[in-house]
């Protein structure tokens, strides 16, 4: 009776010795899993830091390209977000405006011009301005449109300005760009050349018009001449 009692005893103990080992191989299968999930995820977050540092220095070095094609461009140039702020502008932009604006100002939008003037002099409102118009989507883009440009000082620029949206991947305009320049001295030139042009055909009327009061004179003379003195009023010898 006592040997069965020890065998079953053995054989309880037995089992609870085999469950433990069991339960210990699954804990660290477990444990080994977990941990090959935990390097799994860190790896993953390692990559996924390199790649946004990637990214980031990436974007880092284009925008300081792109502040320095801003610097660099021969002509003046500035952008503004979709809302028409002006994001960035280089110095010849700020020349011609007489000013450089705080940059996200939103009391200053489409333009950083003190005002703004359509060719034949009447004010443009700023909402209705060439970089307004492209930003709505009233316009396409802008291609050598002509803008009068007024300076804190009172002075006026005649500029051209060519303008062209940036879109995302939807087509929505999310921002745009305006390169523009100066034809201040051309528009001078050009009005002083017509002036001048204008004086040559008036001087050419007059010319033709005395030519053709002498060419009369001329042939009055030589009538008169061909008149007997009695018939021209003249007592005769």
């Amino acid at each position: 009776m006592i040997t069965e009692e020890r065998e079953n005893e053995e054989r309880d103990a037995l089992r609870a010795n085999q469950k433990l080992i069991r339960d210990q191989r699954e804990a660290n299968a477990q444990m080994v899993s977990a941990t090959i999930r935990a390097q799994e995820l860190a790896d993953q977050a390692e990559a996924a830091r390199a790649r946004a540092e990637t990214a980031m220095s990436e974007l880092r070095e284009s925008e300081e390209r792109y502040r320095t094609l801003f610097d660099m461009c021969p002509t003046a140039v500035y952008s503004c977000d979709a809302s028409g702020v002006i994001q960035q502008f280089n110095h010849y932009a700020a020349e011609l405006w007489g000013r450089a604006p705080a940059l996200g100002d939103t009391d200053w939008r489409f333009c950083g011009s003190h005002k703004l003037f359509r060719t034949d002099g009447s004010f443009m409102p700023r909402d209705q301005c060439p970089m307004a118009e492209v930003l709505s989507g009233k316009l396409p883009e802008a291609r050598d449109a002509e803008v009068l440009i007024e300076r804190p000082d009172g002075s006026r620029k005649t500029v051209v300005a060519n303008i062209r949206p940036l879109k995302n991947q939807r087509g929505e305009v999310t921002a745009a760009i305006n390169c523009f320049y100066d034809i201040t001295d051309r528009k001078r030139a050009e009005r002083e050349l017509a002036a001048s042009l204008q004086r040559e055909r008036e001087l050419a009327e007059l010319r033709t018009r005395y030519t053709g009061r002498k060419s009369t004179i001329a042939a009055c003379k030589k009538l008169i001449g061909r008149v007997a003195p009695e018939d021209r009023g003249i007592p005769g010898d």
